[in-house]
């Protein structure tokens, strides 16, 4: 089978990584050492398929992550947007809390 690796690669980019960007965020902190190492073994093996380098699901979660606290950042009808706080460099510093 003969297929252009740009393909293969905008394959996995729109189908594969987008379902684990958009899932992500649920279920990254649940998971277990193993079984986070046995997810970046697939995404290796497809990185070996492909034949180019494609982000692990901790860089993948990270960059979900910061993409959803920067939308409810800018959002300012959102609860949300008055509990965060980022720093100059744009990492979240810390989340005010209310005791009451």
């Amino acid at each position: 089978m003969n297929i252009d690796s740009n393909i293969i690669r905008m394959f996995y980019q729109s189908v594969i990584q987008s379902v684990i960007a958009f899932s992500c965020i649920a279920w990254v902190n649940g998971l277990s050492a193993a079984n986070l190492n046995k997810i970046n073994r697939i995404t290796k093996t497809g990185c070996k398929i492909i034949g180019t380098n494609v982000k692990d699901v901790s860089s993948i979660y990270e960059v979900a992550l910061m993409t959803i606290l920067k939308t409810t950042q800018l959002d300012n009808f959102n609860p949300i947007n008055s509990l965060l706080v980022f720093n100059k460099s744009g990492r979240l510093r810390q989340l005010k809390s209310n005791p009451n």
